[in-house]
């Protein structure tokens, strides 16, 4: 079977796809339309070479499903990839990085395995896939467990909803598809501004390209199965995910069979400008608290312009400083605790809050956000600057025309007392460079 896949690429094809442009600086040219089309055409002619037919996307719908094995996924296989998948499982949810009650959608769910952990966790979770049989399982699972999973039969190349989701899982599933574009750009459009993605997914020989796997094991599952055996190339999904709308990319490597993950952000409408950096890491330490790989993401500059929902600052305020040579360039130092007025759209809302910490004065500050009183988010930044992003409900910004935005710090310290030659005597909390509102 082999053979006829060596002939077509003696006789010229582009069995492997294109080759993506990889640009200086980590950064990366988008893959022109046509050419995706090409890269299509050259997969359907290799599968068709080594499996003897023509590919049919209902193959995806009517595949036959271990429904033992399935209905105990992740576990009943100790030996095999129970392991790989508890690890993945919590790769996933620290990646995520989601307060409970978000809202997560997992498409290619297959079982549902994924979608019922997430659920367990504390996210409200959509799952989709297009075989029906493995969302039974799936289904039962979540009914047995008493989990409110919502579980849709649908192809997620095009699958559409009126909601909007904080977060979008892609868990082994994006291969399958044979145009894998046509699910980012779904996906971009399913999320909220800021929304993220997290795909794991296999990869390929040339991580330039993407194209069918032809090792026995991916042969062998498209003959029992007649559905795609995919590899996409580290750099080529990078490109992929630029090209649909999204930014602040990471491509982080973890421990395990399931080891390669690609975090991406949907850019803010009307507030991206260039093309963004791309962070390549190999373990959480990394990914957490590296300056230079934070530092990366920052500075891809967010224009800022006028709020939909001007904002008054109120108490606890200093005045505004700036300086072109600093990182935040403009900002305002805060009191222990600070508040403003800002205007209510009396709908749900994106906001965004930039600020940084002076970590040569304080360590393990605590930033708590609160609105109306009613803490929105408590965290401690692990770096000296820090950009947070919150899907707002409207019902949490309350029925007044004004709702209270309160930021305020465990720690705080005044400048004269810590450093030599200072004459700063005022009691510093941290700077907030950034505070916007976006109806969506």
């Amino acid at each position: 079977m082999l053979r006829k896949f060596k002939e077509i690429a003696k006789a010229g094809f582009r069995v492997f796809g294109i080759k993506i442009r990889m640009a200086q600086s980590a950064q990366q040219e988008i893959v022109p339309l046509e050419d995706q089309e090409a890269m299509v055409e050259d997969q359907l002619q290799v599968f068709k070479a080594v499996m003897g037919r023509d590919y049919e996307t209902a193959a995806e719908t009517r595949y036959s499903v271990d429904s033992e094995y399935e209905a105990i996924k992740p576990f009943g296989d100790p030996q095999g990839l129970s392991g790989d998948l508890l690890i993945a499982a919590g790769t996933m949810i620290k990646l995520l990085n989601l307060l409970p009650g978000a809202a997560v959608l997992d498409l290619g769910c297959g079982c549902g395995w994924t979608s019922n952990l997430l659920a367990r966790v504390g996210f409200h979770v959509t799952g989709v896939d297009v075989n029906a049989a493995s969302l039974a399982i799936g289904q039962r699972n979540a009914d047995a467990s008493g989990l409110a999973v919502k579980f849709i039969n649908a192809d997620m190349q095009t699958f559409t909803l009126d909601q909007r989701f904080d977060a979008v899982v892609i868990f082994d599933s994006l291969h399958h598809c044979l145009r894998e574009q046509s699910v980012l750009s779904n996906v971009e459009r399913l999320l909220i501004p800021g929304g993220k993605i997290v795909l794991c997914e296999q990869s390929y020989p040339d991580e330039e390209k993407a194209g069918l796997l032809t090792h026995d094991d991916a042969i062998q599952t498209m003959r029992r199965h007649g559905t795609l055996e995919k590899g996409l190339g580290t750099k080529y999904l990078v490109s992929a995910l630029l090209g649909c709308g999204f930014d602040a990319i990471t491509v982080f490597t973890s421990q395990g069979h399931y080891r390669r993950w690609h975090i991406a952000r949907k850019s803010y409408e009307g507030l991206s400008e260039a093309v963004p950096n791309v962070i390549y890491t190999s373990d959480f330490a990394v990914y957490e608290s590296n300056d230079e790989a934070q530092m990366n993401v920052l500075e891809k500059k967010l224009k800022a312009p006028y709020p939909d929902n001007p904002i008054v600052y109120e108490s606890g305020w200093y005045n505004l400083e700036v300086n072109s040579e600093a990182d935040l360039k403009q900002w305002r130092w805060m009191a222990k605790e600070a508040k403003c007025l800002v205007n209510n759209p009396k709908r749900d809302a994106l906001l965004l809050i930039r600020g940084g910490v002076n970590l040569n004065a304080v360590e393990n500050q605590k930033v708590i956000f609160k609105i109306n009183n009613m803490v929105l988010a408590e965290f401690i930044p692990k770096w000296s600057l820090f950009e947070k992003s919150y899907y707002i409900k409207k019902e949490m910004l309350g029925d007044n025309a004004e709702f209270l935005l309160t930021i305020s710090s465990d720690k705080s310290f005044v400048p004269a007392q810590i450093f030599p030659g200072s004459k700063d005597r005022r009691e510093l909390g941290i700077q907030i460079s950034l505070i916007y509102l976006h109806n969506i």
